[in-house]
């Protein structure tokens, strides 16, 4: 089955199809999995403000520079709300005034990143209630899809009882759950979190929240520590996860920003310290599992402990579509900190060779050649009728250091001339980094299972 319309609002019964295989192993199939999860962001828009917003970008034109300076703060004052009342730069005759829609345009898209990588909230209906209502609530407040294929009818239509007090996203579907007796997992097509009834439920010694972030400790183990005889090494086995809405990146950490603390406030340093290691989420791009390791005297027994953790995810923020009304080299587009502009378009008799230069503001790591997954995006061909056209395989990328990346779609047997085609391309307009802090104050060793 396909991703279902924009426009739903509840719970999909759908076959049983294990996909996790296809996502490890079809990159095309993990891009269409990381656009399929974040749908864009839907902002209120007050009716009485659309009047304003075009008086106030008229006033940007004025020939009083206090007046401009005015109407630039107060369109900014505005907030977020607004992003869609803002004219587009093709619309805009005069450069002083582009200039300040951009200036305008690229803080309230900024505020508005920075609001969607907080936890999802939602607020449920007094019991009684059942787990399919439950679920359409959630799903409906949050943005994140989540999936009853794996249960029984009886199950989804069994009553359940939720804390009155609690309206985040993650302590929500924990406790449905273990309601429903069941296990989380994530899912790629469609892209949600699956209620799985089936599957043998998780050893999860330890479970803690971070705004839109779930971590869990899955296992605690002590190993020999080879050629360290006077050592043994403590291994903690972690698993994050990030809302589905979310298109998290990558998880940033350092041995710096790891501590194991054992009773009488002694604390472990991790056996690697100063690394600093940088992983990209797996499992339909929405969760990254770490193993850490502790080295500890062999005369120091261990049985309880403390552990924390602080991390950095890289997020993809605002995704949505940067739209060409014509097919033209040169042509330009801008949203948030991404820049898209169309290199070259070549006609090969019935196929057409689309070449991108994509940029983001900030540089650095975000270019290196192991990130290269950043920049294939989803893009498509779209005629004047509504038809649409996706191009052939996985984009070639060739990237260019500090100015970005040069991304080559082929799109195959195209009916219509490239002038009557309108091209999008859908990417973050913004890559933020967003701390994540977790704590277990006490984790307990199973000597049995592990001397």
């Amino acid at each position: 089955p396909g991703v279902p319309a924009s426009g739903h609002s509840g719970p999909v019964l759908l076959p049983d199809v294990t996909v996790f295989p296809l996502c490890a192993a079809l990159l095309v199939l993990c891009v269409v999995c990381s656009a399929a999860g974040t749908p864009p962001t839907a902002l209120p828009v007050q009716p009485e403000l659309r009047g304003r917003v075009a008086l106030l970008v008229e006033q940007l034109d004025s020939d009083v520079r206090k007046e401009r300076v005015q109407a630039e703060r107060e369109l900014i004052g505005h907030g977020p709300s607004i992003l869609p009342l803002l004219p587009e730069e093709d619309d805009v005759l005069t450069a002083g005034v582009r200039t300040a829609l951009s200036r305008v345009r690229r803080e309230l898209e900024q505020r508005l990143a920075e609001q969607s990588v907080v936890a999802s909230l939602a607020v449920l209906l007094p019991p009684p209630q059942t787990l399919v209502s439950a679920v359409q609530a959630i799903e409906r407040q949050t943005g994140n899809r989540v999936f009853l294929h794996r249960l029984s009818g009886k199950r989804g239509n069994s009553l359940i009882a939720l804390p009155a007090s609690e309206r985040r996203f993650w302590p929500l579907v924990d406790s449905l759950a273990r309601q429903a007796d069941a296990v989380l997992r994530y899912q790629c097509v469609p892209l949600g979190l699956v209620l799985d009834g089936r599957a043998a439920p998780p050893d999860e010694l330890c479970v803690a929240y971070d705004g839109p972030f779930r971590m869990s400790v899955t296992s605690v183990s002590v190993q020999p520590f080879v050629g360290r005889p006077n050592e043994q090494r403590l291994r903690i086995g972690l698993l994050l996860r990030a809302e589905p809405r979310l298109y998290p990146l990558f998880l940033r950490k350092s041995g710096a920003d790891l501590r194991v603390q054992l009773p009488g406030e002694r604390t472990i340093a991790p056996v690697s310290r100063e690394a600093r290691v940088e992983l990209p989420f797996g499992a339909a791009g929405r969760e990254v599992i770490l193993h850490e390791d502790f080295a500890v005297a062999r005369r120091l027994p261990i049985s309880r402990f403390a552990f924390d953790a602080r991390f950095s995810v890289q997020v993809g923020a605002l995704r949505a579509p940067t739209g060409f009304s014509k097919l033209q080299a040169g042509a330009a587009r801008r949203r948030g900190s991404l820049s898209v502009t169309i290199d070259g378009v070549r006609r090969m008799k019935t196929d057409l060779l689309v070449r991108l230069r994509v940029a983001y503001d900030s540089g650095g790591a975000a270019f290196e050649s192991h990130r290269s997954p950043i920049w294939r995006n989803a893009a498509w061909l779209e005629s004047l009728d509504g038809r649409k056209y996706m191009p052939d395989g996985v984009p070639s990328v060739e990237l260019q250091g500090l100015r970005g990346a040069l991304i080559s779609y082929r799109f195959r047997d195209l009916s219509g001339e490239p002038a009557s085609l309108r091209l999008l391309y859908e990417a973050p307009a913004a890559i933020i980094d967003v701390p994540v802090r977790f704590s277990c104050p006490q984790l307990m060793l199973n000597w049995n299972d592990n001397d």
